[in-house]
């Protein structure tokens, strides 16, 4: 059985026969831009593979087996603790593991547990949410933005009715994810309304300013 990595080292997608990463070439067709280009939408993001159901799974497994060894190497170092000088000093002449020896066990131990599992719970799994078909509607947002390209969302049957939609769903298919298009591309969707209504009140803000400073003069 083959030992899972929590955090592998990702294959970039790319080939010798196909030197690009072809997970962003639908992306970058509908965009009408380089692999490069779209692929540099997403610097910056997780990665998407470590969103997916089974790597947090894996991160989630990690972090009972990390508490279950710290719990008894917290309380071997507190009766360790409690050993006399002497009775310490014959655990070294012996070659045993030393109270010093379990004390750092304990604190690498604590720090692991910490690590996973704020990244694990930092993950926004509310309502089921799969992260990795979200951060991919990320990516493909900033994709968009970055090309100028118009941020829509609809659908007809099942299927997304704008370019953007398009994009998110064959992005997620070309990553291997297994969630649906609909909940993602809408919550991008729904981030750059957000954002545009905030870059207007800014713009008016700032417009408000300009004319009051003309009607001073």
């Amino acid at each position: 059985m083959t030992e899972p990595d929590v955090f592998p080292n990702l294959d970039d997608g790319s080939t010798h026969e196909e030197p690009w990463d072809h997970r962003f070439a639908p992306l970058a067709e509908i965009l009408g831009c380089s692999i490069e280009e779209a692929t540099d939408a997403f610097i910056g993001l997780e990665f998407p593979e470590y969103g997916t159901r089974e790597h947090l799974n894996v991160v989630k497994d990690s972090v009972e087996r990390h508490n279950r060894a710290l719990r008894p190497a917290q309380k071997l170092a507190y009766y360790l603790r409690r050993l006399t000088a002497r009775e310490k000093e014959h655990l070294r002449w012996a070659g045993a593991v030393t109270p010093e020896q379990v004390e750092h066990l304990s604190q690498v131990l604590s720090g692991q547990v910490d690590s996973l599992n704020g990244w694990y719970t930092g993950q926004d799994r509310t309502g089921g949410r799969n992260v990795a078909a979200h951060t991919i509607a990320e990516g493909v947002r900033r994709a968009f933005r970055r090309k100028r390209k118009r941020i829509s969302y609809g659908e007809s049957d099942g299927s997304p009715s704008t370019n953007f939609g398009r994009a998110v769903e064959l992005t997620i298919a070309a990553f291997g994810v297994r969630a649906d298009w609909a909940e993602p591309a809408h919550k991008a969707w729904l981030k750059q309304q957000d954002i545009g209504l905030r870059l207007g009140r800014l713009k008016a803000t700032k417009q408000r300013r300009i004319n009051e400073q003309k009607r001073r003069k």
